[in-house]
């Protein structure tokens, strides 16, 4: 997996990003498929070292 690769934190700090995601729903509150799909693209980013808030 490319993302274990970088590590917690493992971006320099000048190319760290901050994502913010503003939807209507959100798991646990919400547990449909585009919901997951979201963390599952999401959780990669934040291992990275991005910052990253829904």
């Amino acid at each position: 997996m490319a993302s274990l690769a970088y590590g917690l934190a493992g971006l320099p700090a000048a190319r760290r990003r901050s994502i913010v995601a503003r939807v209507y729903g959100y798991p646990p509150d919400h547990n449909a498929g585009s919901e997951w799909m979201l963390h599952s693209m999401l959780r990669p980013l934040a291992e990275r070292g991005h910052r990253v808030e829904v």
